[in-house]
């Protein structure tokens, strides 16, 4: 059995190296989300894979493999506010698989994120961690490069998509704002940001190694690895990433200035006044919510539009003060308290899924009991990358101590003390840049594994279990070996089958766009019979069987329509029972009803209904009026109809369909 023992602890350290290395790059045109869904599905297949030989070590050592660790009852704390939110969540399915296109944040997330943390300080030795580090900088490093390469007009994203040397397969301008393969500017700027400090251990190392020892293959490394990671942040052109940035740089240097008090505080009365500056002159005018001033020729002001997310995000944590209305509900829950202000920008009509603020986004979602326990948990990591004092680890020279004495606020090897404040810095970054946005999968990864890394520096060389094993295989253990390996098995292929039912819906997506309904809903249907209990598919396939059945209307086939509009309906129904605060599952029921009224007049009576729910649910949306008043103008109510267009023109005066709507009706 000592062989399975060793193929298990390679696997697990291997299987980290692969997480930190790949997840980055890993894109997908078959998905229907090109970049962040098919990366947290990649993180699943590695926590399986790590959880399964984890779970294989303790049986083989019929003891089980876990250390404590000072963040645990935290951890625990903070997932158990996310259970009890989803618990009373207005969408329980989406708060445990999380918000589709993101599937980041939801109950499963947090578990794989949490099982990776505790798998790492379990099995991970000092070594090992030396050795992911590498594997990250090396990763961020390529990251860096695709970017720069962008900026420049070469993409190699293009060429891997379409055999193009260019930048022209994108619709937004990567040359402007680079993105590689993050999916966004911001999200990209988050990760190298939270990278970069870690890319400064090479050249404080080199500051007390002699100048005639260092190679010139180290001294490129040293300058050359930072300079690339900074340019491709600066090329992001992401105010987020550089306060992120900021903050990662002054943390850093902070815990290398010397001990005396004097120079700690001038410090920080030197930083507080460069953020008040920083803010004053950057953001003040984004709490500006004038009318006149939100939408300009170039678009409203990225700031301001986020002023008034908060806003939303305010009013509904006020409104679900404890346990908020469940984790990534947020685009159900915001069209509720939407402010009215959110009709004058140039974003009036696109549905916002975050509210663009890590901190507001769990108060809204999980109330206070889960931004509460976010807090904790953040403050016991920042103790945990702390903790750097190593009883095992000795100053190798007395040139070193001499050198270094006053710079480190702990007695611990000099290289052990940067590699934490590197953590720590870039851990500061990550709280920064989540601050004026939301976490994405490689972002998220970093957050719970930074103290993990932090935790497996400060242990001692003992601290990773290295038991014995029995040389025969016990009657129970093979019992044991046997369920893991079925429910592994079985987790695998669940994960697959999850992600390639998203390529199905993802091809059905594209023949609807083409006009070819009856192949697009074959792949639905394929979709959901992977997948039965995802309401989006039922969504998705309402709409595309509604238009099949009035093709077979036009076609003569009464029958096979009826068959169909039954379908199409039935369909809608299960997708809206799943997730009843879903907006756009509403207006679409309303939609599949109005477009069936065409093989049956009496259709647009149930069409009225969905829209008055999202009316109620969505009180300051203009459209949605617009759209209610469009019906109840074919059903003859013209009053109802003049005063739903009314009501669409006070939440936004200068939406002209209404204009133009009353005009008829008043002509009429």
């Amino acid at each position: 059995m000592g062989h399975i023992l060793l193929w298990a602890e390679r696997t697990i350290k291997v299987s980290f190296y692969v997480l930190f290395f790949i997840t980055p790059f890993i894109f997908n045109p078959g998905n229907s989300e090109l970049f962040e869904l098919p990366k947290m599905y990649f993180i699943y297949f590695c926590t399986i894979i790590i959880l399964t030989a984890w779970l294989t070590r303790s049986v083989l050592t019929e003891t089980f493999i876990f250390k404590r660790t000072f963040l645990d009852i935290p951890l625990l704390l903070f997932f158990g506010s996310q259970l009890i939110a989803a618990y009373f969540s207005i969408d329980q399915h989406t708060s445990i698989f999380g918000y589709y296109s993101r599937i980041n944040g939801g109950l499963l997330s947090l578990t794989s994120y949490l099982l990776l943390y505790w798998a790492y300080v379990s099995n991970m030795e000092i070594r090992n961690t030396l050795y992911a580090i590498r594997c990250l900088l090396i990763s961020a490093s390529l990251i860096a490069g695709w970017g720069i390469l962008e900026h420049f007009g070469i993409s190699p994203s293009c060429y891997l998509l379409k055999e193009e040397l260019n930048a022209n397969c994108w619709v937004q301008d990567v040359q402007a704002r680079v993105f590689a393969t993050l999916g966004q500017p911001n999200w990209m700027a988050a990760y190298l940001v939270a990278v970069l400090p870690l890319s400064l251990i090479t050249s404080e190392k080199l500051k007390v190694t002699s100048f005639k020892t260092v190679s010139l293959s180290q001294l490129i490394t040293c300058y050359l690895l930072p300079v690339t990671l900074l340019l491709a942040t600066l090329f992001t052109k992401s105010r987020s990433g550089l306060l992120g940035l900021g903050a990662a740089i002054a943390v850093y240097i902070f815990f290398l200035l010397p001990q005396k008090l004097v120079f700690r505080l001038s410090y920080l009365l030197v930083i507080l006044i460069s953020a008040i500056f920083f803010w004053h002159y950057n953001f003040a005018d984004c709490f500006d919510l004038n009318p006149n001033q939100l939408t300009t020729s170039g678009g409203t002001e990225s700031c301001k539009i986020r002023t008034i997310v908060w806003k939303g995000a305010l009013d509904i944590w006020r409104n679900n003060p404890v346990f908020g209305t469940g984790p990534e509900t947020f685009a159900y829950s915001y069209y509720n308290y939407r402010p009215i202000e959110h009709n004058n920008t140039s974003e009036w009509e696109l549905l916002y899924n975050k509210a663009h603020n890590e901190y507001l986004n769990y108060a809204a979602n999980t109330g206070t009991f889960g931004v509460v326990s976010y807090v904790v948990l953040i403050v016991f990591s920042v103790l945990t990358i702390l903790q750097v004092k190593n009883k095992n680890s000795k100053i190798k020279s007395a040139s070193q101590k001499s050198k270094f004495a006053n710079f480190s606020i702990f007695n611990c090897n000099f290289e052990f003390c940067i590699l934490n404040f590197s953590l720590l810095a870039g851990y500061a970054s990550i709280l920064v840049t989540n601050f004026f946005g939301f976490s994405t999968a490689t972002v998220s990864l970093l957050f719970f594994l930074f103290p993990a890394m932090a935790v497996s520096l400060t242990a001692t060389e003992n601290s990773v279990q290295k038991m014995a094993y029995r040389k025969q295989l016990t009657l129970k253990s093979g019992i044991l070996l046997a369920f893991i390996l079925f429910a592994v098995s079985y987790t695998l292929f669940a994960t697959y089958r999850y992600w390639h039912a998203d390529t199905l819906y993802n091809k059905a997506d594209k023949y609807g766009k083409k006009g070819l309904y009856q192949e697009a809903a074959k792949e639905m249907k394929n979709a959901l019979f992977i997948r039965s209990n995802e309401p989006l598919y039922y969504n998705e396939l309402a709409e595309l069987v509604s238009f099949l059945a009035i093709s077979q209307r036009e076609l003569g086939q009464t029958s096979a329509s009826l068959n169909l509009a039954k379908l199409a309906i039935d369909s809608s129904a299960v997708a809206v029972q799943i997730s009843p605060y879903n907006i756009n599952f509403l207006k679409n029921q309303s939609l599949v009803f109005a477009r069936l009224s065409l093989i049956d007049p009496a259709y647009i009576n149930q069409a009225i209904p969905p829209l008055e729910e999202a009316v109620r649910l969505a009180p300051t949306e203009p459209k949605i009026h617009y759209n209610l008043g469009v019906l109840y103008e074919r059903k003859g109510e013209k009053h109802k109809a003049e005063a739903l267009f009314k009501k669409a023109l006070d939440l936004k005066p200068d939406y002209q369909d209404p204009k133009e709507a009353i005009q008829e009706l008043q002509i009429k």
